[in-house]
């Protein structure tokens, strides 16, 4: 994907206007729609642009949805001859590598030299701390992937809950946004995320409720659905899953505040036009540039989209330090009551097992059989979720909203539901089984409303853009007239 067309959709309101040590977030529209001429190869690049963000969302839901539906099959697959730390480590090293190959590729075979070391800064809104901001955005996956897998194996939270809690994301996504931002968001905005909470909620609602069914089997005992713990023990990662599912949100907050650029004056500009500055600050960076040419909107627009960070290098850097922070985090493992190792050598046997089974290979005391179909779910499950981390970084770089694509997110979880109304888990393979059931009928009245919610703000985003490519060209225009009349 080119990263050109990353600015094709920036939102440039004129309330946009911010020093280096406020907080970046949309703004609050406030801008009066005016009546403009759009050239028709404006409109046709506009629409072109709309169907790529559209595309872009469609998917982040395909992906999530299947991430949703795979993970509870390869986390039950895996832990017949490894455990939950063999799933994150495998994943999160494979992801490393594939990123790593892509970029190579790219780089070297495509002649397309957009890559970024965490140290190459100049489009990122911070740049004297891009390299911290990606470190805490790794290091902040890292831990939700610790937290969150490791309480949903074996059944720590009982599994009719895992899937319904997760819509507790974009509540966190909402509560970051007016943490760290000192604009409020605007009302058709806010209206649009309440639109899909109730819609998630009410698809969710019926699981919360329903202990006797989870992921479209009905449990005989209650081992099927909370395992061998006893209440306190499911209450307690009950908590670490939710805290895990907040470090998760708040690596999205993170990387909105990394991608928003920089609102810096260009040089050759007078405080007099400071109100058509707004237009298109969020397009320019700091420049040394003086000459009449170089000081157009125009030419900070090219020169902006010419030094594009890459969204592929992005996330591999992203997810190196994602990788750091779970090899570093091993030893817990050993925690009892965490991992199913007791002492380093169980440990080390778990993995070889568990990462033999990953290449179809059981180890010299096991049958072929005995890896239980890890390989199936392990590698799809894997690419998978490469391509979900770079659309949904390409997604957030578009719409500069964290609150965004974690609703995108969320429209999976309604899927999700239906989906487990036609299908069940039987000895770790996927049943056609399909059945009318509360979580069905849940699911679809809430999948409509989500749908609804995310028109809006697909609609609102729109008319933002339409907004300022309007407001751009009265900028440019009047810039024109300014330079012809010095010349």
């Amino acid at each position: 994907m080119d990263d050109g067309d990353v600015d094709e959709l920036l939102p440039h309101s004129d309330e946009d206007w911010m020093t280096e040590n406020e907080e970046p977030c949309l703004p609050s529209s406030t801008t009066n729609e005016k009546e403009c001429f759009i050239p028709n190869t404006a409109q046709s690049e506009t629409f072109k642009s709309k169907l790529y963000f559209i595309g872009l969302g469609c998917i982040l839901i395909f992906t999530s949805t299947f991430l949703l539906i795979a993970l509870p099959l390869y986390s039950n697959a895996v832990n017949s001859k490894g455990d939950s730390y063999t799933l994150l480590f495998f994943t999160s090293t494979v992801t490393v590598l594939i990123l790593f190959a892509c970029k190579m590729i790219v780089k070297y075979y495509l002649k397309n030299d957009t890559s970024i070391s965490p140290t190459e800064n100049s489009n990122y809104r911070n740049p004297n701390n891009c390299l911290d901001y990606i470190f805490k955005i790794g290091i902040s996956l890292g831990i939700a992937a610790i937290f969150i897998i490791y309480s949903t194996d074996q059944k720590r939270v009982m599994c009719h809950l895992q899937d319904p809690i997760k819509g507790i994301i974009l509540v966190f996504a909402l509560i970051f946004y007016f943490f760290f931002c000192r604009k409020l968001m605007e009302l058709q905005r806010i209206f649009s995320c309440t639109t899909i909470i109730v819609g998630i909620f009410i698809s969710v609602d019926y699981g919360l409720c329903d202990e006797f069914r989870c992921r479209g089997f009905e449990r005989e005992t209650r081992a099927d659905d909370a395992g061998d713990w006893a209440n306190e023990t499911h209450a307690l990662w009950s908590g670490i899953y939710i805290l895990g599912l907040a470090f998760y949100t708040a690596h999205f907050t993170l990387l909105e505040r990394c991608l928003v650029p920089i609102l810096s004056q260009p040089v050759g500009f007078s405080n007099t036009t400071s109100s058509l500055l707004s237009t298109v600050s969020r397009l320019v960076s700091s420049s040394d540039a003086i000459s009449t040419t170089e000081t157009s909107p125009r030419f900070h627009t090219e020169l902006h989209r010419k030094k594009s960070n890459s969204t592929l290098s992005l996330t591999f850097w992203i997810h190196f330090f994602t990788w750091f922070m779970i090899v570093a985090l091993f030893w817990t493992d050993f925690v009892p009551g965490v991992g199913k190792a007791h002492n380093f050598s169980e440990f080390w046997n778990n993995q070889i097992n568990g990462l033999l089974c990953h290449f179809g290979i059981p180890n010299f005391n096991q049958k072929p059989d005995e890896c239980a179909n890890i390989s199936l779910y392990a590698w799809p499950f894997a690419l998978e979720y490469v391509i979900f981390s770079v659309t949904s970084i390409k997604f957030l770089a578009i719409s500069q909203s964290a609150v965004f694509t974690v609703a995108m997110v969320t429209v999976s979880l309604p899927i999700t539901g239906i989906w487990w109304s036609l299908f069940q888990i039987n000895d770790g393979m996927l049943l056609w089984s399909p059945s009318v059931s509360g979580e069905l009928i849940c699911s679809l009245l809430g999948l409509p409303i989500v749908l609804l919610g995310v028109g809006l703000l697909y609609k609102s985003h729109f008319k933002e853009i339409q907004i300022n490519e309007c407001e751009l060209n009265h900028t440019e225009h009047e810039y024109s007239s300014e330079s012809t009349g010095l010349a």
